[in-house]
């Protein structure tokens, strides 16, 4: 393009946009214009519609209406969530116009009803915007129904939802489309009924009760179990219940009088649940809190707070002179540079922190409360200072550290690290301070709602919240119709945590809390029946469940009995095995007695099996399994019998797995692969795990691309032609040529693979234990990106009663790069200590394994005609040894008198075991660092049997010192590579009885430390003191400011157990961190940061701290030093000040 080309094209552009700008001043300011001037705006909707696209289209809405229509949308809104309100424009404009264009007055009211509702892209839960925003919409619908219930079969889907919405804000158009709202709150679209039963359940009881009573005579059985669900979130629930009985009378056969004496049944319970329990009530008292009270800065605080600003200061200013000097070093090498911080941002920062110290009495006296706010331009930098770095500040001098009043938000709601303050009074300060009640509301519901404000609200910290304010949660629940906060998350389960832990429940939580505790989704399933069973109604609900006409419900419930446990289960589950005929079902069942201790083999037999597999193979089998190549299924036998196995139960066991969809079998699985012999068990595992990695780690085949790409295009041409009103042969032809590129798309997508029948690989826990764990680590290895694949192959570890495959579970629990994985191992760690009786530590304890040595710690190695002898050594390395007990560097070549299977097995197994042997000292070191530090406790009996027996533990441990307690007696031992013990002498000793515990220097006098200090051990344990602190230190800076280098810190973290932070969007991590779930903490080491992938850069060192994780190891919040365990503050903080030792040279 010439200059001059492109001048011109500049200045069309200008003068298209200068166009676009007065067009939209028109259409904000439509109101103030003259209803004479309508023809002159439809002549520009004319020379629009041929000028540019029409975004909406409608068959009778004139073209000029809809082109107008579509350029102010376009020109004033943009992006749909950026779209202000048409409150300037009204229906009779809109009418008046579509008279203009010769619509009769009869049907401009079915045009309009079609445009404001009908073509709308809303979606319930979500601000109104656009068309939908124009005054008057609710009333003019309201005044006619008949009008809109004949364009309700023209909707668009989302007009659907917006009808609900409008609804949802004015009561009189609710309780005049009751009838509506009770067909789309009991049809067959989820979505539909969610948003509907909102509104509907505000909708008074005796409109409601007559439509759904009508529809369950009306509609087909079928339909009975949404009818019922409807009903049962009636208010006034003993109009419910007559309304339900007057039901039975008119059809007590079939399905549908057994759903409707259930529901009878349930409502009932829930309305004697506040006389049964105790713990459900309609009246629950709101409890006051304590309002944050002003107070001036004391010096410490204002200390403090300098030494905050200045350190972000100098942080900044780090960041601009390490960016100068990269980019000095990528000038003088050539080498570009990936990425790094923007300089410009940096000097900002630096300029805002300066600005804060210049005004820092101005600022302090403001955060007191006796002076006005100074301004964003000062404060700026306050709103994203670490709180750690501030805890001489109160509560209500923290609350208006981000408070923005120019701006009108907070960055984020800080609290101390002790935490407990009311979010009430929060809110309530921060009206104080100057937000409105709509801002401080919405600040606290997103600190307790999302992750976006540090830290978050507790559950029971919100129980006074939710007591004032249940309109939100309610919503968040679908009891109450409104605009939820951040709606495009799920935000159930945080409510559900509120009814968990407070002391009370609502009664009109009980239906929608059972239908989540009962129901087919998993997301909050555990979260729901935990609610019930603090109630104590969970033997009521899982009673009925287990007698529920849906299948995925008598599951559920089974599986919910056995958490509950005791006679009452048992008792139940028997009764409902016998009368069960479906197939999952009775699997859930068998497994549900079998680990509630009931002997199920009479109902394992093979004739049983053999009559389960035939009924079962009857019905059609999944699509999914077409390409398991079913001719390689080994030959099997039973155990107790011996007689062979037929084909159609190991056909019938595949393929019910499959349908299980649960890697560890629901425990069924594995209790049918236990009624086969060994040799059975290794060959079937085999055969179907190898079946199923081979087919996720190949491409998808031609059935799988073609079908990938049917769905696509079938939902392109759904959506296309629901939203242009394509025809048949139009919306066909505008995607036949898309099949090539979806193919091609499915070719590059590994997700096709086999997750889908990932349930099959609960046939596989017969492997033995070394087999399955080097697969499952291979695995691991090649394809660590494969989620939901190593989660699998998690619960297939969990089915292994084998040490190996124990122990890589239990190394993939205490740490993994996925954190899902992770915490998917740890919950299967739980689950096989509970199964055994155990805690996780002693799981970990009894299932160590030998890696295939003797009790000697050797390994029998043989040519056949010759053997060789591998045996540990003191270093912990594989020493081998020739027949006549010469040391050899490695296995020789075979003879010819050799056998060359053999020799080719034995160098496979010495290779293998020592690869094994390097990772198990590791890993046992690690474990026994964390025993010391956690100060974990052994019985004299479970030591000497797990640790002084073990042949290799005993030599990984050996040189460390123990400390025995037997009531008043402490004495402390030594133990052996051979497993004896000695005494600070030297002398022989031996333990009888009391509780064992690693020793350590800071509970040692001074005397002992110098007895047993300098012998070589596994690891120092008199090297780490405790640091001094002061009385409420959260952390130390001991290495603060240090400089080092990116991979020096990787490297000596990662090798004493410390992995790195929780990365956020733009893959950054500023923290390593050294969890002990056992004790519910965690050490942190702050620093700069890196960025993922990592690369050589300079960093500096930041401060030490401990915080609080749950369960799940996510942190809490940070707990003064003090109050830590003195061993592992100890360790810890001396972790700490070697990674971040300084580079030699550097300060």
């Amino acid at each position: 393009m010439s200059h001059a080309e492109a001048d011109r094209e500049q200045a069309h552009r200008a003068r298209a946009k200068l166009a676009r700008s007065h067009r939209a001043m028109v259409y904000r300011e439509l109101g103030a214009i003259d209803r004479a001037d309508d023809l002159i705006l439809l002549r520009l909707g004319r020379v629009l519609a041929v000028a540019q696209p029409v975004r909406l289209r409608h068959d009778h809405v004139p073209v000029p209406v809809l082109a107008l229509l579509s350029d102010a949308m376009n020109i004033i809104f943009g992006m749909a969530w950026f779209e202000p309100a048409m409150t300037n424009w009204s229906i009779e404009r809109l009418r008046g116009w579509l008279v203009i264009e010769g619509v009769r007055d009869t049907e401009a009211d079915g045009l309009i009803i079609d445009l404001l509702i009908g073509m709308n892209g809303s979606s319930v839960g979500y601000e109104p915007r656009g068309l939908q925003t124009i005054p008057g919409t609710a009333d003019f619908v309201t005044s006619r129904v008949d009008t809109l219930v004949s364009r309700l079969g023209r909707f668009h889907e989302d007009g659907h939802y917006e009808l609900i919405r409008l609804a949802g804000t004015h009561p009189p158009l609710a309780a005049a489309t009751v009838g509506i709202l009770a067909d789309y709150a009991t049809g067959p679209l989820a979505g539909l009924r969610k948003a509907a039963l909102a509104v509907l359940h505000d909708v008074p009881a005796d409109l409601q009760i007559p439509q759904l009573e009508a529809l369950l005579d009306e509609r087909p059985a079928s339909y009975t179990p949404r009818v019922i669900a409807a009903l049962e979130r009636v208010a006034d629930a003993p109009a419910a219940v007559e309304a339900l009985q007057r039901a039975l009378d008119r059809n007590s056969k079939g399905k549908r009088g057994v759903l409707l004496e259930a529901a009878i049944e349930r409502l009932t319970m829930f309305a004697l649940a506040p006389l049964t329990t105790g713990r459900v009530s309609a009246d629950i008292p709101i409890p006051p809190f304590e309002p944050l009270v002003d107070s001036p800065l004391d010096e410490d605080a204002r200390a403090g707070l300098r030494a905050a600003i200045e350190s972000d200061r100098a942080r900044w200013l780090g960041i601009i002179e390490k960016e100068r000097i990269a980019e000095e070093r990528a000038l003088a090498t050539g080498t570009p540079r990936r990425y790094g911080h923007s300089v410009h941002q940096a000097q900002a920062e630096a300029a805002n922190a300066d600005k804060a110290l210049a005004a820092l009495a101005e600022i302090a006296d403001y955060l007191g409360g006796s002076a006005p706010y100074p301004g964003w331009d000062k404060t700026r930098t306050l709103a994203w200072l670490d709180t750690r770095k501030l805890s001489a500040l109160t509560d209500a001098q923290l609350a208006r550290l981000g408070v923005n009043l120019e701006r009108r938000v907070v960055s984020r709601i800080r609290t101390r690290p002790d935490g407990g303050v009311d979010p009430r009074a929060f809110a309530e300060f921060l009206v104080r301070v100057g937000l409105t009640e709509d801002e401080a509301h919405t600040l606290v519901i997103n600190a307790y709602f999302t992750e976006w404000s540090a830290p978050q609200f507790t559950s029971t910290q919100m129980w006074g919240y939710f007591l004032e304010y249940p309109t939100l949660f309610d919503i968040v629940l679908g009891l109450a119709s409104g605009t939820a906060p951040s709606a495009y998350f799920d935000h159930r389960g945080r409510v559900l945590d509120i009814l968990a832990d407070g002391p009370l429940i609502a009664p009109k939580y009980l239906p929608t809390v059972t239908g989540l505790a009962l129901g087919e989704a998993k997301t909050h399933r555990i979260a729901a029946q935990r609610v019930i069973q603090n109630r104590g109604l969970a033997e009521g609900i899982v009673g009925q469940g287990i007698g529920d006409r849906n299948f995925a419900v008598r599951r559920v419930a089974a599986e919910w009995a056995v958490g509950i446990g005791g006679d009452w289960a048992v008792t139940l589950l028997s009764a409902a095995l016998e009368k069960e005929r479906h197939e999952q079902v009775r699997a859930t069942l068998l497994s549900a007695l079998d680990r509630l201790g009931v002997d199920i083999r009479a109902a394992l037999t093979p004739e049983g099996l053999l009559a389960e597999a035939t009924a079962g193979l009857a019905k059609k089998s999944p699509d999914a399994l077409y390409w398991f190549p079913w001719e390689e299924l080994p030959e099997c036998r039973y155990s107790a019998s011996g007689e062979p196995v037929p084909e159609e139960v190991l056909r019938w066991w595949i393929t019910l797995a499959v349908t299980l969809k649960d890697p560890t079998g629901l425990g069924l699985i594995p209790l049918y692969v236990r009624t086969l012999d060994t040799n059975s068990q290794q060959a079937l595992g085999r055969t179907v795990l190898l079946s199923w990695i081979v087919r996720d780690i190949t491409g998808p085949d031609d059935r799988q691309r073609l079908t990938h790409a049917l769905k696509k295009v079938s939902a392109w041409v759904r959506r296309w032609r629901n939203e242009f009103q394509l025809a048949d042969d139009e919306s066909t032809f505008l995607f036949g040529d898309e099949f090539e590129m979806l193919e091609k798309e499915a070719a590059d997508l590994h997700a096709q693979s086999a997750n889908a029948e990932r349930g099959m690989v609960a046939l596989a826990g017969g492997i033995p234990g070394v087999e399955l764990a080097a697969t499952v680590r291979e695995y691991m290895r090649r394809h660590h990106l494969k989620r939901l694949q190593i989660e699998a192959l998690m619960g297939v570890l969990s089915l292994s009663d084998d040490a190996e495959a124990t122990q890589l579970l239990l190394a993939t629990a205490r740490g993994y790069r996925t954190k899902s994985v992770q915490e998917t191992a740890r919950r299967l760690v739980d689950a096989v200590a509970a199964r055994r009786g155990w805690s996780a530590e002693q799981l970990a304890d009894r299932m160590v394994p030998r890696i295939g040595l003797d009790d000697t710690g050797s390994l029998s190695l043989t040519f056949g005609a010759r053997d060789f002898q591998a045996r540990v050594s003191d270093a912990l390395t594989l020493e081998l040894f020739d027949p006549e007990g010469g040391v050899l560097g490695k296995l020789p070549e075979p003879r010819v008198s050799d056998d060359l299977d053999l020799a080719k097995a034995s160098k496979a197994t010495f290779a293998s075991t020592k690869k094994e042997l390097a990772a198990f000292v590791t890993a046992q070191r690690n474990r026994l660092v964390d025993a010391m530090c956690e100060q974990r406790e052994w019985t004299v009996e479970d030591w000497s049997t797990l640790v002084l027996a073990h042949p290799l533990l005993r030599r990984v441990s050996r040189g460390l010192v123990w400390r025995v307690v037997d009531g008043d007696i402490v004495r402390y031992v030594q133990n052996l590579a051979d497993g004896s013990l000695v005494d600070a002498a030297g002398d022989s000793v031996t333990i009888d009885g009391g509780l064992v515990t690693l020793a350590h220097g800071t509970l040692m006098t001074t005397d002992q430390r110098a007895e047993w200090a300098g012998r070589e051990a596994a690891f120092d344990q008199f090297r780490a003191e405790v640091p001094e602190l002061a009385a409420d230190a959260t952390e130390l800076a001991g290495r603060s400011g240090a400089e080092s280098e990116s991979f020096r810190v990787r490297s000596r973290a990662t090798s004493r157990g410390w992995k790195r932070g929780e990365t956020g969007d733009n893959v950054n991590f500023d923290e390593y961190r050294r969890p002990f779930s056992s004790l519910g903490l965690e050490a942190v080491l702050l620093f700069s940061g890196s960025s993922l992938p990592e690369e050589s850069i300079p960093v500096d060192i930041g401060e030490f701290g401990m915080r609080r994780i749950d369960v799940a190891g996510r942190p809490i919040g940070a707990v003064p030093l003090a109050e830590v365990p003195p061993v592992l503050l100890a360790e810890m903080y001396s972790d700490y000040l070697w990674i971040g030792e300084a580079l030699p040279g550097k300060p």
